[in-house]
């Protein structure tokens, strides 16, 4: 069930997993806590964009702390894109 879920929004249960959002094991999938994502995790690296998507996710699984952590990443994320390409064309200045 969890890997036709994931076809229908274009991605795959091994997809996730790779990404280090998902943990399946036994035939059972689930995604991971913030709290449990790697350190190294970094979703820059990964050309799929998650954070609406597990918003929605813990939303329905009425993780409401969870997806009070996505939706405020959702909202700053074009805050944080502007930042980063400031810091980046400043970098180019110097």
């Amino acid at each position: 069930m969890a890997e036709q879920l994931s076809k229908s929004k274009n991605t795959s249960v091994a997809g996730m997993v790779d990404a280090g959002i998902a943990a399946s094991k036994g035939g059972k999938v689930r995604l991971l806590r913030p709290d449990e994502l790697p350190e190294d995790w970094d979703p820059s690296a990964d050309s799929r964009l998650t954070a609406y998507r597990l918003y929605t996710l813990c939303e329905r699984k009425k993780r409401a702390v969870d997806a009070l952590a996505y939706n405020g990443l959702v909202q700053s994320w074009p805050e944080i894109v502007r930042l980063a390409r400031e810091d980046l064309f400043d970098e180019d200045a110097e």
